[in-house]
């Protein structure tokens, strides 16, 4: 068992798959694995996982394109205490891990802590603190994610929380298509309490 599970799925686009297997595997001072699940891809992605040879590295393959939910079997073979759901496109800043692991290690009452993302362009350039167009709001998030904010809005980025193995399992569980991500941070924040850092 590791202390942290990464878990990336990904879909043909090895160049930015590669800047973010590089910046998780850049972390330090946590004890962490990564899955990386390849999902149909074409031979390039294929060609770029046989070269990680790191062996906190486990990658999986589906032959063809699993439309429904990949994180299910990730977390089937996620051996991490905390899980994060990450995606092939972004990138994680230093201390990400250890930051987020230190909070949630020391405080067994919290389902979930999350941060703010920074969106960034094609090239990787700054576009600012926003997603789906909102400006992050620290009002609501400065004091975590209580149900009945969370209810009003998803603030909550996926790629930023880190989560407690146990809750894997109600992740895709409703039937959303556009949803699950919202309704998985609402259905821990009905269970745990949940916790913000301004990083």
């Amino acid at each position: 068992m590791v202390d942290v599970s990464v878990l990336i799925p990904t879909f043909n686009r090895p160049k930015w798959l590669k800047e973010s297997v590089e910046s998780i595997l850049a972390q330090q001072d946590c004890d962490f694995e990564l899955i990386v699940l390849d999902n149909g891809s074409g031979p390039e992605t294929s060609e770029y996982l046989k070269t990680v040879t790191d062996p906190r590295v486990k990658t999986y393959r589906f032959e063809r394109n699993f439309e429904s939910n990949p994180w299910a079997f990730m977390y089937e073979h996620a051996s991490g205490r905390f899980f994060v759901n990450f995606t092939d496109d972004d990138i994680m800043e230093p201390g990400n891990l250890s930051k987020k692991f230190a909070i949630m290690n020391a405080n067994p009452k919290l389902g979930f802590v999350y941060s703010p993302v920074l969106e960034i362009g094609e090239n990787g350039q700054p576009i600012g603190p926003q997603r789906n167009g909102l400006t992050w709001d620290e009002s609501m998030m400065s004091g975590g994610a209580p149900f009945e904010r969370l209810f009003n809005l998803n603030f909550v980025p996926m790629i930023s929380a880190m989560f407690r193995a146990e809750f894997a399992p109600l992740f895709g569980t409703t039937g959303f298509c556009t949803l699950d991500d919202w309704a998985f941070w609402l259905e821990i924040a009905s269970r745990a309490d949940t916790a913000y850092i301004r990083e």
